[in-house]
């Protein structure tokens, strides 16, 4: 919780102590002093789950030099640089490198400084707006293989035997780690600064995220003894660098989290007539055994992205990460299959993931899938067994909705209304016209080639109908918003820096004008990212994951406002005028990703109706970003409430309902300046609402959804920082070297939106019978 929010903690019911370790309500699980900052009723942190470095291959080969440790030095406040990179020793010799270890290190200078490596931009977040924790989330199907192929420390050598590093050999005169001169090696390094990746990231991805049976590549060795060895070299300083970044001093100003990235994305084909993902004969004319009512499978492009975040509590954490290709997801019922099962189903990985867990004292972990809109629908498809079920309700407690490439919460089309199972309006907000990571784009999107059940509400509405008729919720999922960014910049989710830098750092996306294609799948249709907030006691890895585990959290588009919500059946109707807002609400009712029921149960941490009233009541309280110096945050528009349940036939409805605010108002954007007025809308809003229609013998959801006034898409800044001017014709490109004539007509056409209408979405709370 940085100072800028300070702004809002009154408002919001927080007051600040400091305790001993014996009072606090969480677990302890670290030897470390209490924070001084301390909260019984919990206070709201800024933070990133979802962010890759150089250690990634995809971001290494856009020329990424930021590490964990450089992303964490972001985090804070500092400046970091950015591609393309430019040797500034030009006639001299670069010196050699001490060997500071078996990980390659990857220095940079910034502009102005003398290095082989200097950056030719910066990035800083505004004062005032570093983050509270991050997670930083490397590919672990490829955590060895970037250190063998993209090493850069230069130990010279006359033979092997001067290499003392252990798995690295002599090669044209200095030391590098067995398999770099390897033909994928070198094609890697070939592609660093391409806009593009090429053939030596399609070989990586072809082998170990996207493919049936995934299986490391020949340069590993044969067991992939090479590769492993690398991984957990490079898995130890992640550990290292979230360690050195984290603040255990009683002021508890940062907080890390050790985690990485499961990268599952299998290329698998589509059923013919309803879309649902299949691996079993796919691009063969034959009915498929993944496939229902005999049809065919059939190829489809890109693959279904069930990536998942995994993130640890503290520092007892696995001697080396678990991924895709050790525990791959399932792979469908054909015969080519070796991992049977629901095609797309993470328990395998998630099993594996909990068992070696346990066998380490103090280990705790959960897995964050990442945003299911480019799933294929395949993220969330119904357990296989019970098993499965409680497996996933215990491991998953939380799902991404908001990042880079797109929002997960709900879909609406006015040329399709309902056709992903909503007539929300809302809904038509940052979606992409791709229903696969790295397909086609599609230029007429239905719910055939973007299944309905890439979508959070859906799946949430899913996850109830399963529990109705199974006695268990495999999709009781809180809610998170991240970035996914590739140059290790955690928090850069404010549209002026993404103007700036594009989907992932590459200054070719801005040169060329890539960036406002909506053909390129990194192009127009991303956006800046979303962000987490957390409620918890202290700004410390035991608090902050506790909030983890019991969804008290929730996402944003990349602003950052301040929410509320807390639901009972004794929330006092006046507690917007009571002046304790979160003491009222913790005392009589239960906070986001909470639980009621209709009777006490045992074991379960919810709020039961034991006076038999007749519905509950949601309270919510909301403020607005208060932004930075001389940018003022946008003022609120509205809160709404969100419904979902399901009926005693087994059918799930939902309705969303203004509870504050005014929809009329939208706010002014001066397309100039981007700075939104302060004259329309709210800083603050309140409301307690009542379910009327409440029975009590449905299960249901709700979730708070907080609009802000519209305010200028990333998009429009770019067009700013060009000198576009649409109110006069372009200027020919032979007299212009600001702008191309594509650019004007991408700025200017009315196609493309100049606003966007920011948001924050809770995790829900859920009643049961």
């Amino acid at each position: 919780m940085r100072l800028f929010a300070c702004i809002g903690l009154l408002v919001l019911g927080v007051s600040t102590t400091s305790l001993g370790a014996s009072e606090v309500p969480f677990k302890i699980t670290e030897k470390r002093p209490r924070c001084s900052n301390y909260s019984r009723v919990r206070q709201p942190f800024f933070g990133e789950l979802h962010l890759h470095t150089q250690y990634s291959v995809d971001a290494a080969t856009l020329d990424t030099r930021n590490t964990p440790a450089d992303a964490y030095r972001f985090a804070k406040g500092e400046k970091v640089g950015l591609p393309p990179f430019i040797n500034t020793l030009i006639g001299e010799v670069p010196p050699t490198n001490t060997p500071v270890g078996p990980v390659s290190s990857h220095p940079y200078c910034l502009p102005g400084e003398r290095c082989q490596f200097m950056a030719t931009r910066t990035i800083q977040l505004p004062d005032g707006r570093g983050l509270d924790f991050a997670a930083i989330t490397d590919h672990s199907e490829q955590l060895g293989e970037t250190n063998i192929c993209l090493w850069e420390e230069k130990v010279p050598c006359s033979d092997s035997s001067a290499c003392t590093a252990q798995g690295q050999q002599c090669y044209q005169g200095r030391c590098v780690p067995k398999g770099y001169q390897s033909p994928s090696c070198v094609l890697v390094r070939e592609e660093v600064a391409k806009l593009r990746g090429g053939l030596g990231a399609t070989i990586f991805a072809g082998a170990y995220f996207v493919a049936q049976n995934p299986t490391r590549l020949p340069f590993c060795g044969i067991a992939g003894e090479n590769c492993l060895f690398q991984a957990k070299n490079v898995w130890q300083q992640i550990i290292n660098d979230a360690q050195d970044a984290y603040d255990q001093t009683d002021e508890c100003k940062f907080t890390s989290f050790i985690g990485y990235e499961y990268t599952a994305m299998p290329a698998a084909g589509t059923c013919q007539n309803d879309g649902k993902a299949c691996w079993d004969g796919v691009g063969v004319a034959r009915a498929s055994i993944d496939c229902s009512d005999n049809q065919m499978c059939l190829s489809a492009g890109g693959g279904d992205n069930l990536h998942r975040n995994i993130i640890f509590r503290n520092s007892n954490v696995l001697e080396r990460p678990i991924s895709n290709i050790e525990a791959p997801v399932k792979c469908g019922n054909g015969s080519a299959c070796n991992t049977p099962g629901p095609l797309g189903s993470p328990e395998i990985m998630l099993r594996r993931l909990k068992l070696e867990c346990a066998a380490i004292p103090g280990c705790d972990v959960l897995s964050i899938p990442h945003n299911p809109n480019l799933s294929g629908g395949a993220m969330f498809g119904m357990p296989e067994n019970l098993e499965e079920a409680r497996l996933r309700s215990e491991m998953e407690p939380l799902v991404e909705l908001f990042q880079i490439k797109g929002q997960s919460e709900c879909r609406y089309s006015a040329r399709m209304p309902g056709a992903w199972n909503t007539f929300d309006e809302l809904c038509d907000f940052e979606n992409m016209s791709y229903g696969r990571l790295a397909s086609q784009y599609i230029s007429e999107p239905n719910a055939i080639n973007i299944q309905p059940s890439s979508y959070v509400r859906n799946v949430l509405k899913d996850g109830i109908a399963y529990e109705q008729k199974n006695g268990v919720n495999p999709f009781k999922l809180g809610v998170v918003g991240a970035l996914d960014n590739h140059n290790g910049t955690p928090g850069a989710s404010e549209s002026y820096m993404y103007a700036k830098v594009g989907a992932h750092g590459d200054q070719s996306f801005i040169v060329s004008g890539e960036a406002l294609s909506e053909t390129n799948f990194l192009g127009l249709e991303t956006n800046p990212g979303g962000m987490t907030v957390a409620w918890a006691e202290e700004n410390s890895r035991d608090s902050i994951f506790e909030a983890f585990k019991r969804r008290e959290t929730y996402a944003t588009s990349g602003t950052r406002p301040l929410v509320r919500f807390f639901g009972g059946f004794d929330l006092p109707k006046t507690i917007c005028q009571m002046g304790d807002f979160a003491a009222q609400g913790y005392q009589t009712a239960v906070p986001m990703g909470g639980c009621l029921t209709g009777a006490p149960r045992s074991g379960e941490d919810c709020k039961a109706n034991l006076t038999k009233k007749k519905g509950p009541l949601f309270a919510v309280l909301a403020s607005k970003d208060p932004g930075w110096a001389n940018n003022p945050g946008t003022p609120l528009q509205r809160i709404q409430i969100i419904k979902g349940w399901v009926d005693s036939e087994g059918q799930t409805h939902e309705k969303v309902i203004d509870v504050a605010g005014n929809p009329k108002i939208s706010g002014v954007v001066d397309l100039n300046t981007c700075r939104p007025s302060q004259n329309d809308g709210y800083k603050t809003l309140c409301s307690v609402w009542e379910d009327s229609e409440f029975n009590s013998e449905q299960r249901a959801f709700y979730y708070a959804r907080v609009l802000e006034n519209e305010s200028c898409r990333w998009n429009q800044y770019y067009c700013n920082a060009r000198g576009i001017n649409c109110s006069k014709p372009a200027i020919p490109e032979r007299e212009n070297n600001r702008y191309t004539d594509f650019e004007y007509r991408q700025c200017c056409s009315g196609i493309v939106p100049n606003t966007v209408q920011q948001r924050a979405v809770t995790s829900p709370i859920w009643y049961a019978p």
